[in-house]
């Protein structure tokens, strides 16, 4: 290997290695930051409409058919991110102590431990839990997703909700999950 030949691979081959897509990059939908006043940020796409946010939650439409009455229309989700509160207001920092606190009359299906690539400032353990229930005061059947994550000494959670059977349900459970890996601690 010629000297001018080794010197152009000394230079690239570090800048491809840390070379990461860029979320807006072109191909890929546009995030938009959500900064909680607990000290975390987290990405979301545009593409789905911010129904409210505070400081410490942010609640988002998958679409735009917003219906007052029930809040989601067929063939739409909210997703929710917020802090995890006990009854008591303090935040648990397992993932176990914020799933005791959990309280429900939906039907459980099922609980599992999320591979998590280790990131620094992203959440050291991710929970997913699945149930399902009655919407009241429709009836209607919701499936929920969530997404516990364990972020340092609190457990942010992500919520997807979607009418059961709707077709695009591993979609919106597929973004909830983006937004959950997106987290980091500020």
């Amino acid at each position: 290997m010629n000297v001018s030949r080794l010197s152009l691979s000394l230079i690239l081959l570090p800048c491809l290695c840390a070379w990461a897509p860029n979320p807006q990059s072109p191909g890929q939908k546009p995030v938009g930051t959500f900064r909680s006043s607990a000290g975390y940020t987290a990405l979301y796409p545009l593409d789905w409409h911010r129904l409210s946010q505070s400081g410490d939650y942010i609640d988002l439409l998958s679409g735009n058919q917003y219906v007052e009455t029930t809040v989601i229309a067929p063939g739409e989700a909210v997703l929710t991110l917020h802090d995890v509160r006990a009854g008591d207001g303090h935040t648990p920092s397992t993932v176990d102590a914020a799933l005791a606190g959990e309280t429900s009359d939906d039907t459980f299906l099922s609980r599992a431990d999320i591979a998590v690539p280790r990131t620094p400032g992203g959440c050291s353990r991710i929970v997913e839990q699945r149930t399902h229930g009655a919407f009241r005061p429709t009836g209607g059947m919701i499936d929920s997703t969530s997404f516990f994550c364990v972020l340092g000494s609190r457990v942010v959670k992500a919520s997807v909700m979607n009418w059961q059977d709707d077709p695009k349900e591993a979609a919106y459970v597929a973004t909830a999950l983006d937004v959950v890996k997106s987290i980091r601690a500020n």
